[in-house]
């Protein structure tokens, strides 16, 4: 390759990453939002339900609806492959507990909307620092 095709891969790449985060800077934002509902409704100590916000938001926080694993995971083995998310790990490369430094698993494992929310926060803030 030469220099120029070289550059030009390089700002590809950027440009596709710029596209990624940007989608899941609004995936993460739409997410938090309709939690902070659950955390107001009758019972805000709910255990957080994937389910009930993919029913309800047409979404939800694992790897079917977030934009970089859906640009750099392999959905069948689901191991992520030079994903900016994903944290040096030579035990266990490319799985979830890697990704966004641990912080997603944590949230993934939250008790309550407003834990969830404050997990999430996390993860969003990961997004926009790293990705």
């Amino acid at each position: 390759m030469t220099g120029i095709e070289i550059s030009a891969k390089k700002f590809l790449s950027y440009q596709k990453n710029e596209r990624v985060k940007k989608h899941a800077i609004a995936h993460y934002e739409r997410m938090i939002e309709w939690a902070k509902k659950q955390n107001k409704s009758e019972n805000p100590e709910e255990n957080p339900c994937y389910e009930k916000m993919e029913k309800e938001l047409g979404e939800d926080w694992y790897a079917e609806y977030c934009p970089y694993c859906q640009e750099y995971k392999n959905l069948v083995n689901y191991y992520c492959c030079d994903c900016p998310l994903q944290e040096e790990n030579p035990i266990k490369p490319g799985t979830e507990s890697n990704c966004c430094d641990g912080l997603w698993l944590d949230m993934s494992r939250a008790e309550s909307w407003g834990e969830w929310i404050e997990k999430a926060k996390k993860v969003l803030q990961y997004i926009k620092e790293k990705g």
